[in-house]
């Protein structure tokens, strides 16, 4: 009666009952293929000539300030850390200017608060230096 109840059960799903299982109606259990080794993963590469910039205050500038200070014909022009330590304290004076802002009104992208607080604490704390790439 089991066999036959069970065949019934697969012929209406359109599986032959011995498909899944040997003569005495119990689950075939097949051996599990063999686990190759994991071949060895290329580290990311790392962009050639890194700036120095803390990854979070690169994406701030990146977003907000390489549209219009990437370039040699920019001015002043900045794309990594040693070109803003180079401007030095005047990268916190303009960002908190009223009378001359940096990004100026209607700039394409302004900085957000947290990104304005962002770099002034990064300024303020003497620049230290990070391991994200050259802005574009």
């Amino acid at each position: 009666m089991r066999h036959a109840l069970l065949t019934a059960l697969f012929a209406g799903c359109g599986v032959a009952p011995a498909e899944g299982f040997d003569a005495e109606l119990s689950p075939v259990v097949r051996a599990p293929e063999p686990v190759q080794p994991m071949q060895p993963v290329e580290p990311l590469p790392v962009e050639p000539a890194p700036t120095g910039l803390p990854c979070d205050v690169h994406a701030a500038l990146q977003a907000a300030c390489a549209g219009c200070h990437v370039g040699a014909t920019r001015i002043p022009p900045f794309s990594t850390r040693d070109d803003l330590v180079s401007l030095g304290a005047k990268v916190g004076q303009r960002l908190s200017s009223t009378t001359a802002p940096m990004p100026p009104p209607g700039a394409f992208r302004p900085l957000t608060s947290g990104e304005r607080a962002l770099i002034d604490a990064w300024v303020s704390s003497g620049m230290p230096a990070g391991r994200c790439g050259a802005l574009r």
